[in-house]
């Protein structure tokens, strides 16, 4: 066994036969998509030859780009004129004692 040097196997940078199919497979659907990762991440997506894994993963990856997340906004919090009691001690109650501290006058 020779130290230091690679005897056989495959030629440094040669890729596996794995990493070439997958290769080639990116490439069809390149063609076929364009150069848009969303619409890349699509084809993937609805080519049926693709294992369903594999697809599931598109649709995962593309959807943020294709449907936005619903936010809500909470209907039950306060408008921005409505006082808000913690406590017992309203936030105009809360502003007085910091000047107060601070020594400063309206």
């Amino acid at each position: 066994m020779a130290i230091g040097r690679k005897t056989g196997g495959r030629s440094k940078g040669v890729p596996n036969k794995r990493a070439a199919a997958l290769r080639e497979k990116i490439a069809q659907c390149v063609d076929v998509a364009g150069s848009d990762p969303v619409e890349f991440m699509l084809a993937i997506m609805t080519d049926h030859q693709q294992a369903l894994l594999v697809r599931f993963e598109a649709a995962k990856a593309v959807a943020p780009y294709v449907h936005p997340r619903k936010v809500d906004h909470g209907e039950d919090r306060p408008a921005n004129n409505t006082t808000v009691i913690i406590g017992g001690v309203t936030d105009a109650d809360r502003i007085e004692a910091l000047r107060q501290l601070l020594g400063k006058k309206k």
